[in-house]
């Protein structure tokens, strides 16, 4: 992820798990319990006031997790349609580490977050999600969209 303001970057990654429980006789919804972890590195060098002063290494740990609920709307093979939503609980630390004083500080949030999504299955084996995530209960967070790809390691319907 680039940064605009300051130049600088961070390297995002994480993974995830979940499950997914297929309700009812007709095995078209499905409810799946999510968790997975995430982190941020970067920017580093940040200088905040331009005179060396203060210069910053910034980082992020985000856990979260969540229920995912999906229900098939167009099933013909070898492709499937699945819109998603999902409600979830995310915990955020982040750290500032100043390289000059060698001091650090965290600050640790948690808030909920509304996914939603349309999926497209193939082969039942690899989907991939466009989303729309949706902070809630974070003061100054913006609607963010993107898109996962997600592979079915277990056993194929």
């Amino acid at each position: 992820m680039n940064y605009d303001n300051n130049d600088g970057s961070s390297t995002l990654f994480g993974g995830g798990l979940g499950y997914q429980v297929t309700l009812g006789q007709k095995g078209i919804v499905h409810l799946c319990p999510t968790a997975s972890l995430g982190f941020a590195s970067g920017p580093n060098n940040l200088d905040v006031f331009g005179d060396g002063s203060v210069v910053l290494d910034l980082s992020e740990t985000d856990v979260s997790f969540g229920l995912e609920l999906g229900v098939l709307a167009s099933g013909s093979n070898p492709t499937q349609i699945i819109p998603v939503a999902s409600l979830g609980v995310v915990n955020a630390t982040a750290k500032a580490s100043d390289d000059v004083s060698g001091t650090s500080q965290s600050n640790t949030q948690t808030f909920g977050r509304l996914d939603l999504g349309l999926g497209f299955v193939f082969n039942h084996v690899v989907t991939f999600r466009p989303i729309v995530a949706i902070p809630i209960g974070l003061n100054g967070a913006v609607t963010s969209f993107g898109a996962t790809v997600s592979v079915n390691f277990g056993k194929s319907h």
